[in-house]
């Protein structure tokens, strides 16, 4: 330890005093930024910034429910045009088409098929024509005509 020296002047007082302030000062150096940034927030209550933070949580409940709801349509509008597509390619009428099951395109495919196979739908009858056009003239075969027509209809 250093020998204690008295203190024999005002200005080694003062010289003293300066160095332990500045020693002082050098550890609270940010004191004028904190004391600062105090002031700026000092209205504001914990309490406010608490209901502040439950509102905000309620909104990202309520955008988070709707972004779900949003996501589950875009889903069901895809499946259904999907449905529609495969159903219309298979030549099935739209009554037929929402009785189309499956989850992937394939299974549509293959349920669409097995269905128009079973109503008659979307294959084509060959030496039919719908039209109803007789261009034999022949009221004999005006009448086969509209008699398949019905049976194929019904």
């Amino acid at each position: 330890m250093a020998e204690f020296k008295p203190i024999e002047s005002q200005e080694a007082l003062d010289a003293i005093i300066k160095e332990r302030v500045a020693r002082v000062e050098g550890k609270y150096a940010d004191y004028a930024e904190l004391k600062a940034y105090k002031d700026a927030h000092k209205g504001k209550d914990v309490g406010a910034l608490e209901a502040d933070i439950a509102k905000l949580n309620d909104q990202v409940k309520s955008l988070t429910e709707q972004l779900t709801e949003q996501t589950t349509k875009a889903k069901n509008a895809s499946a259904k045009l999907t449905r529609m597509e495969v159903g219309q390619a298979a030549g099935l009428k739209p009554e037929l088409i929402d009785r189309l099951r499956g989850d992937t395109r394939a299974e549509l495919e293959a349920d669409a098929k097995v269905l128009a196979g079973l109503t008659g739908h979307g294959s084509h009858q060959p030496g039919y024509k719908p039209s109803g056009d007789n261009k034999t003239g022949n009221p004999q075969d005006a009448a086969y005509a509209t008699m398949l027509s019905s049976l194929i209809e019904s």
